[in-house]
């Protein structure tokens, strides 16, 4: 769990928490690509990983320790 500053009044807030306790602004949790900054990521589920690993063994390293895979780019990360 992190700790971000709220956009609108400045306090500090869990990055888990929808609303900020303080001022009731909206939290922004949506994940982004750092490569095309899209916000068209889909979560890498744990069967595609384990599929990945039957066939392509010690080379599906990055597929593996990823979590999101962008749509739009196709970087995953």
């Amino acid at each position: 769990m992190a700790m971000i500053k709220c956009p609108e009044c400045g306090s500090v807030v869990s990055d888990k928490a929808r609303n900020c306790p303080s001022c009731g602004n909206p939290i922004d949790t949506k994940v982004y690509c750092p490569k095309c900054g899209s916000s068209n990521v889909s979560v890498i589920s744990g069967f595609s990983k384990a599929t990945s690993v039957l066939m392509f063994g010690v080379l599906a390293a990055n597929n593996v320790k990823s979590t999101y895979k962008c749509n739009s780019c196709g970087l995953k990360f």
